[in-house]
């Protein structure tokens, strides 16, 4: 494309012509059979999780095709009131993080139960050297690295629901996309909105678009 435009003399953005359309595709799967004329005689709205600049680009671009943009915060002023308490932390649910004490490998998940509770499951598989019950063990095992120096984190503080699931979609695509060599997730097994792998220009299997 970039050659043919070249010889008749045109600048052409390549890139920015191939992300619309990517979009156009996008917005046309996400319709259901039957909404389309519906859509087009009311106005047409999305509402989507608010990243920061990449979701205000895509909202400049959904623009272009007649939609309006509501967003919705991925924190809420409850979260954003709680004490920093770490032992506290260790008895909530949400979006967590194990670093390895040896590299810079981590994991990234979610669970709806008390954290200490999930990171006993991921001690156990390491313990009962049960390499597919958990990534990081797996990764422990697989190197020598000491487990004892590892280390986690909650992420965001969510109980169960779609809220919980776009949060680990987003941090998860995040690293894939800032930290591929260090991510220890198994990306092919990660279903991840498709709006979101637009935000991060990112398509599923860990290859940048």
């Amino acid at each position: 494309m970039e050659r043919i435009a070249h010889i008749n003399g045109l600048e052409v953005d390549i890139e920015r012509v191939i992300k619309r359309k990517r979009l156009r595709k996008l917005i046309a799967e996400s319709l259901l059979p039957g909404t389309q004329k519906k859509r087009e005689e009311k106005n047409k709205w999305l509402r989507l999780p608010y990243l920061g600049a990449p979701t205000e680009r895509l909202a400049s671009e959904l623009h272009r095709f007649g939609y309006k943009v509501g967003f919705y915060p991925l924190s809420t002023l409850g979260q954003l009131s709680q004490l920093k308490d770490p032992t506290e932390k260790m008895k909530k649910s949400g979006i967590y993080r194990i670093s390895c004490g040896e590299c810079d490998s981590f994991y990234i998940g979610q669970t709806g139960r008390k954290l200490q509770k999930r990171l006993q499951e991921h001690r156990t598989a390491f313990n009962s050297l049960k390499n597919k019950d958990s990534a990081f063990a797996a990764h422990c095992l697989q190197t020598g690295h000491n487990y004892n120096k590892s280390s986690a984190s909650l992420l965001h503080t969510e109980s169960k629901g779609r809220l919980l699931n776009r949060l680990e979609e987003v941090e998860i695509i995040n690293a894939a996309t800032s930290s591929p060599n260090n991510l220890l997730n198994d990306l092919d097994s990660t279903f991840v909105n498709p709006f979101i792998s637009f935000f991060f220009d990112y398509s599923p299997g860990n290859r940048p678009v």
